[in-house]
């Protein structure tokens, strides 16, 4: 098998090549037939040295055949290179033909075996073009041989029992081979299409399953943000209007009453938004981070405005960029979010605060920052002021958080997270 791909250029000697197993059967089928044309030339030249026209024949033809084939080595364009090849063989064949015969030569097998060829190696279009021109050609020696008497019976009762016995035997032989050839590259072909067909259904139940599991989660962790951002709130209103009722019974006072509305009222507003937050982020669009950095910059601007703070913003990634998070990483930076800034117009005695989204597009990552302009922290007291719940979800989205605080020139929260891959709508 060296031997033969010895014969096979380079470019095409690769398994992973799409002609490669055309190229491998041709380079059989033409090493067979060199093999055969040899021992057909010496016998001839041996046996039948007297019939000096069939050698000549034998000779240009192989020549050409030889000539076909050292050239089919040198070129890596399967088609271009056996194209050449059958222009090359086709004319001596002809030849070979008329000499040997006419419509009564057995050389017509070998222009059938060319037009085989054609069809299996080339195209329908140089088969059907060869087919063409052999049929006329032999309509014509039709009309030669019927009203131009060229001898050609003569030639075959006097000289082609022995050509005929080779020519025959061999292209059985040679079509056997390639038939038997193609049926192994067809049984591999279909072993490799059920394989990939396994591979691709095993893959598949594994992407399901992935799914499902990813699914699992998600609804664990929607049921527990529901719980947190919902049920707490809903169990202080209602303590707090309990507690109003108490109150009223026992006559307290009225500022006192006021000041457990204006609790509910807070809590009230808190469930609110907490609800908007919660169904917006499992809406699909949630998860484009332009989408995102929009509803987050339009809570900033209204939450900052109220208290007389300045907001400002800014994106490296453009609307309708496509770019998205993972499943399940925007609602999670949601509420890490707003519990910065919640934090930071508690406890900072900020004036002016900042929101950046930059995209390293080098490491298909994204950095937000959030920074303000107050009076900083003591950040190994920071679990006083709610960081270690906004740890806990950058560690559930598979972030990193890098917290630099200080007295004079305020405090930076950097989060860095990576993309999902990009796709378009």
């Amino acid at each position: 098998m060296s031997v033969l791909k010895y014969f096979l250029h380079p470019t095409l000697n690769n398994p992973a090549h799409e002609d490669y197993r055309k190229a491998s059967i041709f380079v059989y089928t033409s090493f067979v037939t060199c093999l055969f044309l040899i021992i057909y030339n010496i016998y001839f030249l041996f046996f039948e040295w007297d019939n000096t026209l069939k050698i000549i024949t034998n000779l240009v033809g192989t020549l050409t055949f030889v000539l076909g084939f050292v050239y089919f080595k040198y070129s890596d364009n399967l088609k271009k290179s056996l194209s050449i090849f059958m222009i090359m063989c086709y004319p001596s064949s002809l030849i070979s033909i008329y000499h040997t015969g006419g419509i009564f030569s057995a050389d017509i097998i070998w222009v059938a075996l060319l037009i085989v060829s054609a069809y299996l190696f080339i195209n329908i279009t140089i088969g059907s073009i060869i087919s063409a021109i052999s049929i006329i050609y032999l309509t014509i020696l039709y009309f030669m041989d019927t009203y131009g008497n060229p001898a050609f019976k003569n030639y075959i009762i006097e000289n082609s029992s022995t050509h005929n016995i080779f020519t025959f035997g061999f292209v059985i032989l040679l079509m056997s081979s390639l038939l038997i050839s193609f049926n192994k590259v067809l049984q591999r072909t279909n072993q490799k299409l059920e394989t990939l067909k396994q591979e691709q259904i095993e893959e598949l139940q594994e992407k399901i399953k992935e799914k499902t599991e990813e699914l699992n989660l998600l609804r664990k962790d929607l049921a527990k943000d529901f719980h947190d951002e919902m049920g707490n709130k809903l169990a202080s209103i209602t303590i707090l209007s309990q507690s109003i009722g108490l109150k009223m019974d026992i006559g307290k006072s009225e500022a006192e009453i006021k000041k457990l509305l204006n609790t509910i009222e807070e809590r009230s507003i808190e469930l609110y938004h907490g609800t908007k937050d919660f169904i917006w982020s499992i809406d699909f669009k949630s998860d484009y981070i332009d989408e995102w950095f929009i509803y987050t910059r339009d809570f900033g601007e209204d939450f900052f405005e109220k208290l007389g703070i300045s907001f400002y913003s800014s994106s490296d990634i453009k609307q309708d960029s496509n770019l998205t998070f993972d499943t399940n990483v925007s609602r999670q930076l949601i509420y890490i979010l707003k519990e910065i800034m919640t934090n930071t117009a508690k406890h900072s005695n900020a004036t002016q605060t900042n929101l950046q989204l930059l995209l390293l597009q080098e490491t298909n990552e994204i950095d937000i920052v959030f920074s303000d302009n107050g009076n900083g922290f003591n950040i190994e007291n920071i679990q006083q002021r709610g960081i270690n719940n906004i740890r806990e979800r950058i560690a559930k989205i598979n972030g990193k958080l890098d917290i630099n605080s200080d007295k004079t020139t305020g405090s930076v929260f950097k989060i860095r997270l990576p993309l999902q891959h990009n796709y378009k709508l």
